[in-house]
Parts: C-alpha cells; sequence; structure tokens
C-alpha cells in the first residue's frame, strides 16, 4: 500500500521526497506529476512508471517523475495529500 504524505510517498518500507503538480500537460488538466526532489532510485522502489529522461550527454538531468491520470488506483490518495498540503500553505 502507498501512502502519500504532504513531502513525501512511502510503501511502508521506502520513502522518497517528493513535491507534487496538478495538470500542465498539453490538453490535461486532471493529470498529478510527482516529481522526486533527491537523485536516487527511492521513487523507483515504490512505482514501477518512474520517467527519468536523464541526458548525459547534454548534461541534462533529472530525478526521476510519475504520473498519475485519473484513472489511477493511486488518483484519490494524491489529490487528497495535494489538498492537504494547500490547506496548510493557506491557498
Amino acid at each position: 500500500m502507498i501512502k502519500f504524505n504532504l513531502y513525501n510517498v512511502t510503501n511502508g518500507t521506502h520513502k522518497a521526497k517528493i513535491s507534487y503538480s496538478v495538470g500542465g500537460l498539453v490538453g490535461d488538466h486532471t493529470t498529478i506529476t510527482l516529481y522526486a526532489q533527491e537523485y536516487g532510485n527511492d521513487l523507483h522502489k515504490i512505482f514501477e512508471n518512474v520517467i527519468n529522461d536523464t541526458d548525459s550527454m547534454i548534461d541534462y538531468f533529472e530525478k526521476g517523475k510519475v504520473r498519475i491520470p485519473t484513472t489511477s488506483v493511486y488518483y484519490c490518495d494524491a489529490l487528497a495529500a495535494i489538498r492537504r498540503l494547500r490547506i496548510k500553505r493557506g491557498y
């Protein structure tokens, strides 16, 4: 079971520091994106579909991200975490 906290996501064994984003994709304003906040493979240990477009040939490095569409079983939990974070931040 994956738990979405304000600043991290965990499966009970591994924890990855993340930030959240809703929408921002062309033609899709509902997909949630989780961005890893540290280099390493913590997010890979929790999710199978981690995207990392690092290209060391041109010195472009990413930490990894996971996209959660509305059809995902994790969507409601991730959205609830985003709402808790917004309440904490006052917006």
